[in-house]
Parts: structure tokens; C-alpha cells; sequence
């Protein structure tokens, strides 16, 4: 099977967002590093990456951030070449008392599910070898988003801790259409809807520690905690059918995969230490945790394709502008980052491995007193193997993210 034809260019993503409820999509990452950020701090960015970051909010603060990406996929048969565009996140972070207590409000996705994927092949129907050339093909869209409410606080200078209700929506479809050449027999056509709801929890820790080995560099933790998701979920067969003439759009809710049941979403854990070497530059590292061996699903057997998954990765960011220089180069944000991911996936003994770089480049926003800036971000990478018949995939990505800073109950300060 591959990844659509040969020299196909097709609107999805990832061939391996096909397995149970899609891709895992880290939606806290921070532009230009690809981790999720839980350990480090901007008090000018808005962050969803740990809850207990809320607790340090001093101004009001809104980010947005969309992303290009192409994947490049490669099989022992055939290659194809996939773009696919995405809205990353939405959030919303105000103080409720500065630099004490602030809550969080935001729209990000959980898993993606965006894919095409032909195949051309032949079937014997008699005894007689007679074969029938069919073509059938695959897609499928949507995935589990989260709407999500917290609240941080700062409960002494260097401790914080944060806490976040959200809820979670399915809505993830299935395309088949199978064409058989040459013969009498129609084209079979249906598609599947899943949809389904949950509440999740989510806890979060900071810790601070100033002046480690000198007066200018510090040394922060942080680790957060999501708790396993029970979606009550329904998943129907919708298709198109000949009726006395006429078309008609037959929907099926009883059946093998339909009808009423739960998925369950896996834990989640992340910790991370950062390294404040002076104002400017900054190194962190982090360790993702999911516990995809604990998924279930009463619509399908994908849970014996998923497996625990492990993310690590290394960041480094550098704010020359901080400095106070008029150079043209020392007015931007500059990120740097390599992560490695083992993967959730094992298909045919292989884990579907991901390595992945990533540059980034914050552009402040003009005027001398405001805080907002623009964040640009490339990433470059692999994912899978050929091995086995599976599928490789080249990573080409970019990312942009806006970040409004002091936009609510900022008064300025008279001269």
C-alpha cells in the first residue's frame, strides 16, 4: 500500500496519522525548538505547555499560530509528495492578580488525523484464475481537539503550581471508494464518522531557582500531568445508494465498528530543565512520556498496532536584544532545537521513529514600548522506515505564530 500514486500531490499529512485516532500533535511546542517548553518561561508569550506558567502572567496576553508542513513519503514501490495546512493553536492568558494568580483559556488539537493513501491491485473470483483489476482508495480527516480552562499561582517567588479542566471532541472521517475496472460491478463508496466527547485533567509544576553559580543565571523545573481521557463516542457509516431510481444517502449505526462506545485517551507526562546561563541565552532539555499501550477503542484493533511513547529533545534560545544593542541582528529571537521521538506507533516490528531540527526567528514588534512579537519557525526531519514494506517520510515544515502582549489593563506608565 502506498501513500497515494506516484507524483500525486495531495491536500493531507502524514500516512501514519491513519492508526487509531491520528497523530499525537504536540500542540504546547515551543516555534523553533519542538519541545514542549514546560521547564522555561517568557513573560511577553503566552503558554499552554504547563499550567503552573500561568501563575507568573503580568501582562494580558493572546497567541494564534498556524503551519505549513509537506511530507515527502517514500515506499519500496512508489513516492508521493503531501502538503498539508493547520491552524496549531488558539489561547487567551490573563492576570487575575499580577505575577500571583492567572487563569488560561485555549483551543488546541490533541491528535490529527489527515491522509490519502491508493492502492492499484488484482483479486481472483473463480477457481479458473479470472482476476478483476480494482483500484481503491483511502482518506481521512479531523482528529480530537481540546478546549481547555486553568488556572496558575505563584505561590511563593520561586513555586508555582497550575491546574486545567478541558474538553476533549472527536470528529474524525473516513473516505473509502473502491473502483472495480472493466466490469459491470458499481463503485463502492461509504464513509465513516466517529465523534465523541470527554473531560480531561491537567496538573502542573514550576519551581525556580535564582542564582545558582552567579548573580545573573537561574535554573527552573517544571513537569506537568494528564490524566487518561474516556471519550463517549458514536460512529456512523453514511453512503450514497441506488434506490428505486433515484439516489440516497443511507446512514448505518448498528454493525461490526459502529454504533455507541469509548475511546480512551493515554496519560501524559513531561518534565524539563531549563538553564539561564545570564539574561540572554538560555538552554533546556525534556523528557514526553504517553502511555499509548493503554488505549483503547470499542471500534477498532488499532490498540495492538500502539505502544508506549517517549520524546526527548534539546533547545537552546538566544535574546540578544535584551542586551540593549542598536545592531540590526540583536533585534530578533533566536531558537535552535533537536528532538528525538521512539514513536507510538509499531507496524510489521518496526517503530515509526520521528528526528526532527528546528530554527526559529522572533521578530519583536515595532514601537519602543510594546511587547508583542511574530515567531517564525522551520522545521526539517524523518519519520518511518522502508523497511518491512513501510512507509518513509521526509518532514519539511513552517510555522508562524503571533503573540500579542499588554493588550488588556496595561496602563502606561507617564512621563
Amino acid at each position: 500500500m502506498a501513500q497515494t500514486s506516484a507524483n500525486d500531490l495531495a491536500r493531507s499529512g502524514s500516512f501514519y496519522s491513519r492508526v487509531g485516532v491520528g497523530y499525537p500533535v504536540d500542540a504546547g511546542n515551543v516555534i523553533g525548538t519542538n519541545m514542549l517548553g514546560v521547564s522555561y518561561t517568557d513573560p511577553y508569550v503566552a503558554s499552554f505547555s504547563n499550567p503552573a506558567h500561568w501563575g507568573s502572567t503580568v501582562f494580558g496576553m493572546a497567541t494564534g499560530g498556524i503551519s505549513l508542513h509537506s511530507f515527502k513519503a517514500e515506499d519500496n514501490q512508489s513516492s508521493a509528495t503531501n502538503v498539508l495546512f493547520d491552524v496549531k493553536h488558539f489561547q487567551i492568558q490573563l492576570p487575575v492578580y499580577r505575577n500571583k494568580l492567572g487563569v488560561s483559556v485555549s483551543l488546541t488539537p490533541e491528535t490529527s488525523t489527515s491522509y490519502k493513501d491508493f492502492v492499484e491491485s488484482t483479486s481472483t473470483i473463480s477457481t479458473d484464475g479470472d482476476t478483476l483489476l480494482y483500484t481503491s482508495e483511502n482518506k481521512g480527516e479531523g482528529g480530537i481537539n481540546r478546549l481547555e480552562f486553568g488556572m496558575g499561582w505563584k505561590i511563593t517567588p520561586n513555586i508555582s503550581i497550575g491546574y486545567a479542566a478541558s474538553l476533549l471532541f472527536a470528529s474524525i472521517d473516513n473516505e473509502v471508494e473502491i473502483d472495480i475496472q472493466g466490469s459491470s460491478f458499481l463503485p463502492v463508496a461509504f464513509r465513516r464518522e466517529t465523534s465523541g466527547l470527554g473531560f480531561g485533567n491537567r496538573i502542573g509544576l514550576h519551581v525556580n531557582f535564582p542564582k545558582v553559580f552567579n548573580d545573573e543565571d537561574g535554573l527552573s523545573i517544571g513537569s506537568t500531568v494528564s490524566l487518561p481521557v474516556n471519550l463517549s463516542s458514536e460512529r456512523i457509516e453514511v453512503s450514497e445508494k441506488i434506490v428505486d431510481g433515484g439516489v440516497q444517502t443511507v446512514t448505518i449505526k448498528e454493525g461490526q465498528g459502529l454504533g455507541d462506545g469509548s475511546i480512551r485517551l493515554p496519560m501524559e507526562l513531561s518534565s524539563g530543565i531549563a538553564y539561564k546561563v545570564n539574561n540572554q541565552f538560555t538552554v533546556s532539555t525534556e523528557l514526553q512520556y504517553e502511555q499509548w499501550s493503554d488505549y483503547r477503542s470499542d471500534f477498532d484493533n488499532d490498540s495492538r498496532q500502539l505502544v508506549d511513547r517517549y520524546k526527548t529533545g534539546i533547545g537552546f534560545r538566544y535574546n540578544p536584544y535584551l542586551s540593549g544593542s542598536d545592531a540590526f541582528f540583536s533585534q530578533f529571537k533566536y531558537k535552535f532545537g533537536a528532538t528525538y521521538d521512539n514513536g507510538h506507533i509499531m507496524l510489521n516490528g518496526e517503530r515509526i521513529e520521528t528526528l526532527m531540527f528546528s530554527l526559529g526567528l522572533g521578530i519583536l514588534a515595532p514601537g519602543r514600548n510594546s511587547n508583542s512579537s511574530l515567531d517564525l519557525g522551520f522545521d526539517f526531519g524523518f519519520r518511518g522506515t522502508k523497511s518491512n514494506n513501510l512507509v518513509k517520510e521526509n518532514i519539511w515544515g513552517l510555522s508562524l505564530s503571533l503573540n500579542l502582549a499588554e493588550i488588556f489593563f496595561n496602563r502606561p506608565k507617564l512621563r
